[in-house]
């Protein structure tokens, strides 16, 4: 799956920032899972990078953002 998404939104939005995703899409580290949401990485002027996450992956990242 391309991760790389160009949006009018990357202006208005910092990496870390959770989104909805889109029917069928599936978590980046587990493809058996679906995932539950997609969250902004890297950003750039002209792109931005979002990473697929199932509901074990987005505990994990929400554990790390906690320290």
């Amino acid at each position: 799956m391309d991760t790389t998404k160009n949006t009018g939104r990357i202006s208005r939005t910092l990496p870390g920032q959770y989104f909805p995703v889109e029917p069928g899409s599936v978590c980046d580290e587990h493809p058996s899972l679906s995932a539950v949401v997609k969250i902004q990485s890297e950003t750039t002027a002209t792109k931005v990078e979002y990473v697929y996450a199932c509901n074990d992956c987005k505990l994990k990242f929400d554990l790390a953002l906690s320290f």
